[in-house]
Order: structure tokens, then sequence, then C-alpha cells
């Protein structure tokens, strides 16, 4: 604090050292909001990794597991260390951004599986609604689906083509898939 005998009498010196002072404040609640965010983070990540290390010993049976016990001790030293490094948190860290998880692209699925292949035209056939002209094909859906058939697994292919005309510009696909595809 300064005292009322350093302060200037000019209004307008008064006006700058009360913007440098807000200014002052908003970035050291920048830090204090930053360094809550790194706090809560630690604290969720210490719960998460106190929780497995839980689950791992109760999953632990037997000393038959040495990779069961190996895990145990690597999550207990990044405990530790998530507790450590919470004791002695810097001053000034950058606010972290979020990023969301990426999602592992789907593997295909093993080509010794028997198919069986549905193809679903539009309502309107080849034919254009608009204008009544032959359509072309432009291109197609394929949507994969793996069903269990008793005592095996085939997998079912769906099919859409897409088709365009070529006077009147119309893209058909059929849309609605209502069709059961399973012989009883």
């Amino acid at each position: 604090m300064t005292s009322a005998d350093t302060l200037p009498d000019d209004i307008d010196a008064l006006k700058a050292l009360l913007r440098e002072r807000d200014a002052r404040i908003e970035r050291l609640q920048d830090v204090v909001d930053s360094q809550e965010a790194v706090i809560a983070t630690g604290k969720a990540e210490i719960e998460h990794l106190k929780l497995l290390i839980a689950k791992l010993r109760r999953m632990q049976f037997g000393r038959e597991s040495e990779k069961l016990d190996r895990q145990i001790e690597q999550l207990e030293l990044r405990f530790e260390e998530l507790e450590f490094d919470e004791c002695a948190m810097p001053i000034e860290i950058r606010k972290a951004t979020l990023t969301a998880p990426e999602q592992a692209p789907c593997r295909p699925l093993p080509e010794h599986l028997p198919r069986d292949f549905q193809t679903y035209l539009p309502e309107s056939g080849e034919t254009c609604p608009g204008c009544g002209s032959k359509m072309k094909p432009l291109g197609e859906d394929v949507a994969e689906q793996l069903e269990y058939v008793p005592a095996s697994f085939c997998l079912v292919r769906h099919v859409r083509p897409k088709f365009a005309c070529s006077c009147c510009d119309h893209i058909a696909v059929f849309a609605d898939l209502k069709v059961d595809h399973r012989a009883d």
C-alpha cells in the first residue's frame, strides 16, 4: 500500500495509477486461476491413481503376477512424483488448453468371415423423381455390421448406392434402413 503522502495531487495521475493497479490485479488473477486449474488437475490425477492402485491391489490374488507388481510400483512412483510436484508448484504457469481425446479408427473386420451383401436402392430407383431421366451412379455409402448367428459369425455389408441426375443435378440415396436381412 502507498501512503497518502506519496500519492500525486493530479487527478489524471491518480487515474493512471488506478488503471496500472487494476491491470496488475488482473494479471495476478490470471496466474491464480491457472494455478487453481493445475492444482485441480493434479488432485484429480492423484485420486485416479489412488483408485487404480487400490483396484490393482484387489486384483492381485497371489504373488504369481510380477507384471502386476511392476505396474503397482510404477503407479506408486508416479503418485509420489505428483504429490511432490503439488508441494513445489512453480509460480507462473500458462493456462493449459484442453483438447478432446482422439478416437482410434475402427479396424477392418477379418477377411475370413463370411459376408452377406445387402444393397438398398433409392425409392425412386434409378430414375430422377424431379425430371424422370435415368440417373448415373455417383458413389455409395458402405457400412459393415458384425452379426452373431448361433455358433458362427457373419459379416453383413449394407451398401447404399448414390445416384445423380445429369439433367437437373438431383442426388438420390436410400435413407431409411428398415430391412431385416437375417434368414430364420
